[in-house]
């Protein structure tokens, strides 16, 4: 009989794994609705952008290349190091003898 807890410590990975790569649904936003309609409030952002969307719009449309790869940066940082956080606690990495 296969229980969650057994099958959470197989599926934890796959998890942590797919939470990184939502962050980079670029192809998804970008050719459905381009990041518009432009949004007034927001001065680089449109009504549907994700981050990614968002970093490209302002090398693209504004140059912005400064900014851009700061916040690209900066979420690497962040992406990286929740993914390893969780990685190391889920003992994916652990060997069973």
């Amino acid at each position: 009989k296969i229980t969650f807890p057994i099958l959470l410590q197989q599926v934890k990975p796959l998890l942590i794994m797919s939470f990184a790569s939502n962050f980079n649904n670029f192809g998804v936003v970008f050719f459905l609705t381009g990041g518009g309609p432009r949004n007034i409030a927001y001065e680089y952002a449109n009504h549907t952008d994700i981050l990614i969307t968002w970093i490209y719009n302002m090398t693209k449309d504004f140059k912005m290349y400064n900014m851009a790869s700061v916040m690209s940066i900066l979420i690497f940082i962040l992406i990286g190091g929740i993914s390893t956080w969780n990685f190391m606690r889920s003992d994916a990495f652990k060997e069973d003898i």
